[in-house]
């Protein structure tokens, strides 16, 4: 959802005329209450006392809808960062706007977008071609502000299905990231080799509380597919690439995976 559509969505929670009324009756009922239809309409002069508990759910419920920030769009972020050439780029139509987030311990971590590959050269012949830049955010989900850039201690790495975690992850991939807070928000812009020759493959994103790709964490099944181990207890949280499967090019996997002493398969 960007974030005009969930402005409207928040206001439309906030300043419904319906909202308490339609809450109270619905919490009488489940107390056993008896609503107005079974009472007969309230004189108008009536004090009706609501009660505590009543008060306290909507209370929560108004809480829970504006307890998370309204993020800002990837080329916003990159704009924020100072990166104006990149803020260009995911604002094109090679970028995949993504916002899609998962929950990971007391953090609600999220995928904002991702730019790739040739997208970027048109907007400066400077910039390499074959990376990948991925723009993510970390906050608290219960509202509060993260007040230090990196306390979450929450990092990223790009996964590759078929390929082991502990071969092929943001460090193989010569992967970097800047991170900067804004309005109690934690924002990244990884960046790591071009993911979209990976893309006839599931290409994952992996967020986690000090991670480390190892057999502790990551655990393949026999067709290839990653997913953190069941026991592992630490905040995390597991993303899919969304990559059109025609962007894939084998030949320049096979020559990354070369590059960096990994056997192709």
């Amino acid at each position: 959802m960007d974030k005009e559509k969930y402005k409207a969505a928040i206001e439309a929670v906030k300043f419904s005329e319906n909202f308490e009324r339609d809450t109270i009756e619905l919490l009488r009922k489940a107390a056993g209450c008896k609503t107005q239809k079974e009472k007969g309409e309230l004189k108008t002069h009536k004090i009706v006392r609501i009660p505590v508990m009543i008060m306290a759910v909507i209370g929560i419920l108004a809480a829970t809808a504006l307890a998370l920030s309204v993020l800002m769009s990837p080329r916003e972020v990159a704009g924020k960062s100072g990166d104006t050439v990149l803020a260009a780029a995911l604002d094109s139509k090679d970028a995949i706007t993504i916002n899609k987030s998962a929950k990971a311990g007391n953090y609600t971590v999220t995928l904002l977008g991702i730019v790739s590959g040739k997208g970027l050269t048109q907007y400066d012949k400077e910039v390499q071609e074959d990376r990948s830049y991925i723009v993510a955010s970390v906050q608290y989900t219960d509202g509060r502000n993260i007040k230090e850039a990196g306390e979450t201690g929450i990092s990223f790495t790009p996964l590759v299905s078929g390929y082991k975690p502990w071969q092929v992850n943001a460090w193989t991939l010569g992967g970097g990231y800047s991170e900067f807070l804004y309005e109690g928000v934690d924002y990244f812009i990884f960046d790591c080799s071009n993911l979209e020759i990976f893309a006839d493959h599931t290409v994952y994103l992996a967020a986690c509380e000090n991670l480390a790709p190892s057999a502790e964490v990551f655990a393949m099944n026999g067709s290839g597919d990653i997913e953190f181990v069941k026991e592992f207890d630490k905040p995390h949280a597991m993303f899919t690439l969304p990559f059109d499967p025609k962007k894939a090019d084998p030949a320049a996997v096979s020559k990354l995976l070369k590059s960096i002493g990994i056997a192709v398969q």
